[in-house]
């Protein structure tokens, strides 16, 4: 099983997803409510089987094989560009760790992920300090601001 699916037109097929369910690791915000992506077009529309899809990538990214794996499929399949949580977001210290670490395995890689998780900003932003992450630090802290947790 891929655990990175290909992007679809609006992300480009170059971009590969990972994407984790909402319900499991997004706070509960307005914003998300009104906002997220997880609760649009085919996540709405495909829901039985989306839901399946990203509860199995969540179970792995709980694991202690996550990086490994990752990291092996990111090499085998010569992915070039990852985007971390379309849908989803970023639940743990330690799970942000994981992707420090697959990041650091693969610097011919571009990473791209926001998140919303304020109480995780040190790590996130020592994610956001690698070479290859790409969107800065303003864009990362846009969306740990106190001003759109109620949005």
């Amino acid at each position: 099983m891929y655990y990175l699916t290909k992007g679809n037109r609006e992300m480009g097929p170059e971009v590969y997803l990972f994407n984790l369910p909402i319900i499991l690791t997004c706070r509960p915000t307005l914003w998300r409510e009104k906002n997220c992506y997880g609760k649009k077009g085919n996540y709405r529309r495909f829901k039985g089987s989306i839901e399946r899809a990203l509860n199995k990538r969540y179970e792995l990214s709980l694991s202690d094989e996550f990086v490994e794996i990752i990291t092996n499929e990111i090499f085998r399949r010569k992915i070039s560009l990852v985007r971390v949580h379309v849908t989803g977001d970023f639940y743990s210290e330690e799970y942000v760790r994981k992707w420090i670490q697959i990041a650091a395995n693969c610097p011919q890689t571009r990473f791209r992920t926001t998140t919303k998780r304020r109480d995780l900003k040190d790590t996130i932003l020592e994610l956001h300090s690698l070479s290859n992450l790409i969107l800065g630090k303003a864009w990362i802290l846009r969306g740990l601001s106190r001003r759109w947790d109620s949005r």
